[in-house]
């Protein structure tokens, strides 16, 4: 079509979309493309970046691995043979030991042990009996985990053995973490039962901390088992020997030593102050999590973020 453009000559009709519209429309498009793609690489964030919610940390030796809450596995410091990097949709736990780490997958309700190569190994899963994997644990030669439906704690062996070391019956109440002793002693935090038990090899009730459904936070300076804890909900042990406890409720960690229980980080106030001093002087927000590297150090899951306690006592964020 033509149009008069005032002069009686007649030429191509405008199109009504000026240069500066198409300019715009362009924009908004690459926009929408650019917003577009950063959404699809949320979900796969590179291998090098930090935790976005630390939600566990597992340690061996000089290994320091952390799991964050979008199931990525993250090392603080790492050797020849843990993997890091790879993404475990639905894990929930981790532990580190023998050969790779071996996984919680709360999503499918499975165990399994990654490779160096990224290769996975599935341990035991609901055709193995298992419900609810909540926790896990392992060494050399096995592997616990703790299971919230019975509840009940496992143990798998390396030549593919599973036994059954502890349940109701041993007084287990809602037991959400494990830890394994340098001598074999099975471990289990159980803020249900206010206490952490002893499961292997002679089950004890609360046989380590605290007093069977008695909530407190107090005890310090005497006999572990006569100590009251509100919510210990993580434990882990330490190649001296030392058990470390972490009672969520009271914000504190605890240490154990020849049976006599001191306290080790958080004064008791929620918060996340006092990096850079002593622990024993810091606040913690959320303790959730442990694990004690080879040089004994102290990591906990705190809030979101990860605070390491050297053996000097002084506590401090991990980037």
């Amino acid at each position: 079509m033509t149009a008069d453009d005032g002069t009686g000559k007649r030429g191509p009709r405008a199109s009504g979309r000026s240069p500066g519209r198409l300019l715009w429309a362009g924009s908004a498009v690459l926009a929408v493309a650019l917003v577009a793609l950063l959404l699809a690489q949320r979900d796969d964030p590179p291998p090098g970046d930090p935790p976005r919610r630390p939600v566990a940390v597992a340690a061996a030796g000089g290994d320091v691995v952390v799991l964050d809450d979008d199931g990525r596995l993250v090392a603080m410091a790492g050797g020849p043979d843990v993997p890091t990097g790879l993404v475990v949709p639905g894990a929930r736990a981790l532990a580190a030991g023998g050969t790779g780490l071996v996984v919680v997958d709360g999503r499918r309700g499975e165990v399994r042990r990654l490779g160096k190569s990224a290769e996975e190994e599935l341990l035991a899963g609901p055709a193995q009996g298992l419900a609810e994997p909540v926790a896990v644990a392992a060494d050399l030669q096995r592997v616990v985990v703790v299971d919230a439906v019975g509840p009940s704690v496992w143990e798998l062996r390396e030549e593919g053995s599973r036994t059954r070391l502890a349940g109701a019956e041993q007084g287990l109440v809602a037991p959400t973490a494990v830890a394994l002793a340098a001598d074999g002693t099975v471990l289990v935090a159980d803020p249900g039962a206010r206490c952490v038990h002893v499961v292997s090899p002679t089950p004890r009730r609360c046989g380590t901390a605290g007093r069977e459904g008695a909530a407190g936070d107090s005890g310090d300076g005497g006999r572990a088992r006569q100590a009251l804890l509100q919510e210990p909900v993580a434990v882990a042990t330490a190649p001296d020997g030392a058990v470390y406890v972490a009672d969520r409720a009271a914000r504190r960690v605890r240490v154990i030593r020849e049976g006599l229980i001191e306290p080790f980080a958080g004064d008791g106030r929620e918060g996340s102050g006092g990096d850079g001093g002593p622990a024993l002087r810091a606040q913690l927000r959320d303790p959730t999590a442990l694990a004690v590297a080879g040089d004994g150090t102290v990591y906990v899951v705190d809030g979101g973020r990860v605070r390491a306690v050297d053996p000097d006592g002084i506590i401090t964020a991990v980037p």
